[in-house]
């Protein structure tokens, strides 16, 4: 008997889970025989199990079947890539939002972001640029550079962007942004710039 779309990918899922599961082939020749090509969510549910397994190559092959194939990606399988090593995948997925014009809304940028945020090289430069073009930043937008750059330690950058948060009318800092740009004056012993936080604080909320 045949199973169900819903049914094979949710089968498809639980064996990439399974560390022990190594037959590549014979998983791609089941998703091939049985599973409609044209249907999205089937594609996106296997590439993100894909790169959440860790066979970042196999998902890349798999995300480049599916654009040959003019379907989308969503924003699971961007997700997928801001928890694995997946330079790859990141930067072709990354490549198809810029193409399509979705970098710029704040979902998508800030997943990116986390994305690139994982100690990838060159991701400082590309995070900061995923940041300049997100048109409604929001908390999280923000607190993700900093986070960037307080893992890289880079504290004059986490705290240029928190100076342009505290003028930015339509954004609240919360305990989250305080913490990570701390974090990143801490890292660098840079005590004159927490000085310049705590003021900046005071003064906002005086």
């Amino acid at each position: 008997k045949v199973p169900s779309k819903t049914a094979l990918v949710a089968s498809v899922s639980r064996l990439l889970h399974t560390e022990r599961y190594t037959d590549r082939q014979n998983l791609t020749t089941l998703f091939n025989r049985y599973v409609d090509k044209t249907d999205v969510f089937s594609w996106n549910s296997v590439i993100a199990d894909l790169a959440r397994s860790g066979d970042s190559a196999e998902a890349l092959r798999a995300f480049s079947s599916m654009r040959k194939l003019s379907l989308y990606p969503n924003r699971s399988i961007i997700s997928a890539c801001s928890r694995v090593s997946a330079k790859g995948l990141t930067e072709s997925v990354h490549g198809f939002v810029i193409k399509k014009g979705f970098d710029r809304g704040v979902s998508v940028g800030n997943t990116l972001l986390d994305a690139y945020a994982k100690g990838r090289e060159g991701g400082v430069a590309v995070a900061r640029k995923i940041f300049d073009q997100i048109l409604d930043k929001d908390r999280v937008s923000y607190n993700s550079i900093m986070s960037v750059y307080a893992q890289n330690g880079m504290p004059n950058e986490a705290f240029d962007v928190f100076r342009i948060l505290m003028e930015d009318k339509a954004v609240t800092f919360n305990s989250i942004t305080l913490s990570t740009v701390m974090l990143a004056v801490s890292h660098s012993g840079a005590l004159r710039i927490g000085k310049c936080i705590h003021d900046q604080v005071l003064l906002t909320y005086s």
